[in-house]
C-alpha cells in the first residue's frame, strides 16, 4: 500500500461517521442509562403522587426540580459521548437559553416550565444519538408493559389505585388546579378521568378514562400514539410476534385512554404507514404548514365556535387565538397570566412561549432531513404528524412525560435499516 493510501485508511478508521450510522462502540453510551433517564421523565410524577399521597405534602417544588434533575442528567450525559451529529440540537439548545433569558427579563418574571418545555427536545434528541443503536431498546418494550399493568390495576380496582395515588390531591398542591376544577366530587381521579354526561368512546365498558403512571389521561393518549410510531418504524426488526403483541397492549391503551384525538391520529399513521418510506427525506418539514393550512380549511369550511370542548371547537380556538397575538407574542415575549389562557391551544402557546423564529428552527433541526432509511422515514414523518395534529388542540405533547421518549426515540437510530431481526435484545 501506498503511504498516501495508508494515510487515508487511517483517516478513515478515525474519523467521525456520518450523523446516520452507528456511534462506535467504544463512543456510545449505555442504553441502560438512557433508559433509566428516560424512565424517570415518564413516571416521577407518579412517585411524587405516591410520596405525597402516602408520607408527606409535596409541592410545585418538588416537581421542578425533579425535573431539573433529569434534564441536567441526560444533558450532562449526552455531552460525554459527544458526536457531531448533535450540533444542530446544540444550536437550538443555546437558541432556547438566550430566548428564556430574554424573556425573563422582558416579563421580569423567570418562568422555569417555558425553560423545560424548550430545552427537553435538544437534550432528549442528544441523548438518543449518544446511545444510537439499530435495535428496538429493551427499556421501551418493559415501559409499554409497566404502563399497561398499572392501567390494568386502575381499570380494575379504581378505588385501591386512587387510595395509593390521590390524584386530585396532588394536582391541587403541585400545580395552578383548584377544588373546584374537579368537577366530579366522588372521584380523586384526574379531572378529565370523567366525561360529563358519560361521552365516552365505549360507555358500555364502564370504566372512567385510565391514565396510568402519567396520573391523566391526555398524556397517556399522547404515550399510545408515539408508541405506534416507534413499532411502525420498527416492525421489521422485532419479528412479527413480538410487534403484534407489543400494538395489541399498545390498543387496550389507547381504549381505556378514551382519547379522540389518539384514536384519529392513529388511525391516520396506519394508514399512512405503507406509504411513508416512498416519500422524500424533506418531506416531513411540509407536514405542520399542511397540517395548519387543513385546520384554516376545515374551521372556515364548518364555521366551528371557539371554546367547545370538541375536537372542532379547539382548532377553531386555536385560529381565533392565533388572529388575536401581537407582535411580542410572535416574538415569544409574552407573560405567564397571557400563557396560561393559551394552554388548550397548542400552536399559539408554542408560538407566544418560543417565538414564531423557535419554532422553525425547532421543526428545521428535528425534521429538515429524516434518515434514508425505512425506520428513520417512519418515525421522523410519524413525530411530525403527531406533534402537528396534537398541536392544534393542546400543549400536552410538549409535557415531559411523553416528550422525553419521543425526542428520544427521534436521535436514536439514524442508519440504514438492517431487517435481518430480531434484533431488540
Amino acid at each position: 500500500m501506498t503511504s498516501r493510501g495508508s494515510a487515508l485508511a487511517v483517516g478513515a478508521a478515525v474519523s467521525w461517521p456520518r450523523p446516520e450510522h452507528l456511534l462506535p462502540r467504544e463512543r456510545r453510551g449505555n442504553e441502560a442509562v438512557a433508559g433509566v433517564l428516560v424512565f424517570s421523565a415518564m413516571c416521577f410524577n407518579a412517585l411524587l403522587c405516591l410520596l405525597d399521597t402516602q408520607l408527606f405534602a409535596v409541592s410545585q417544588i418538588y416537581v421542578i426540580v425533579s425535573e431539573v434533575m433529569i434534564v441536567a442528567a441526560s444533558f450532562i450525559y449526552s455531552i460525554v459521548y459527544w458526536n457531531p451529529a448533535m450540533i444542530p440540537m446544540t444550536i437550538l439548545l443555546l437558541f432556547s437559553v438566550i430566548l428564556w433569558l430574554a424573556e425573563s427579563l422582558v416579563n421580569q418574571a423567570v418562568n422555569p416550565l417555558i425553560a423545560g418545555d424548550m430545552v427537553i427536545p435538544p437534550i432528549f434528541m442528544m441523548l438518543g444519538i449518544a446511545t444510537a443503536s439499530n435495535r428496538l431498546p429493551k427499556f421501551v418494550v418493559y415501559l409499554l408493559g409497566l404502563v399497561f399493568a398499572i392501567a390494568a390495576f386502575e381499570a380494575v380496582a379504581p378505588i385501591k389505585f386512587t387510595r395509593l395515588l390521590n390524584i386530585e390531591n396532588f394536582y391541587i398542591g403541585t400545580r395552578h388546579f383548584t377544588g373546584a376544577d374537579f368537577y366530579n366530587e366522588e372521584s380523586d381521579l384526574f379531572a378529565s378521568a370523567t366525561r360529563p354526561d358519560e361521552r365516552y368512546l365505549l360507555p358500555f365498558l364502564d370504566v372512567h378514562r385510565l391514565s396510568s403512571v402519567f396520573l391523566e389521561p391526555v398524556s397517556l393518549g399522547n404515550y399510545v400514539i408515539i408508541m405506534l410510531i416507534v413499532l411502525l418504524a420498527y416492525r421489521q426488526v422485532v419479528g412479527p410476534g413480538l410487534f403484534w403483541g407489543l400494538l395489541a397492549l399498545d390498543g387496550l391503551l389507547l381504549i381505556g385512554s378514551d382519547g379522540r384525538l389518539a384514536l384519529g391520529l392513529c388511525a391516520v399513521l396506519v394508514v399512512a404507514a405503507p406509504v411513508i418510506p416512498k416519500l422524500p427525506r424533506w418531506g416531513s418539514l411540509l407536514v405542520l404548514p399542511a397540517t395548519i393550512a387543513a385546520v384554516f380549511a376545515i374551521v372556515t369550511a364548518l364555521g366551528s365556535t371557539p371554546n367547545l370542548d370538541t375536537f372542532a371547537g379547539r382548532t377553531a380556538k386555536t385560529v381565533a387565538v392565533l388572529f388575536s397575538l401581537d407582535a411580542g407574542n410572535w416574538l415569544g415575549l409574552t407573560s405567564p397570566a397571557t400563557l396560561d389562557k393559551l394552554v388548550d391551544s397548542g400552536l399559539a402557546y408554542f408560538i407566544a412561549s418560543q417565538s414564531l423564529l423557535g419554532l422553525l428552527i425547532l421543526w428545521l433541526v428535528a425534521f429538515g432531513t429524516a434518515p434514508g432509511s425505512r425506520r428513520g422515514l417512519l418515525m421522523h414523518y410519524g413525530a411530525a404528524i403527531y406533534l402537528a395534529g396534537t398541536m392544534a388542540v393542546s400543549y400536552s405533547s410538549f409535557s415531559i412525560k411523553t416528550a422525553a421518549l419521543l425526542w428520544y426515540m427521534l436521535g436514536h437510530p439514524r442508519r440504514r435499516d438492517d431487517e435481518r431481526g430480531p434484533a431488540w435484545v
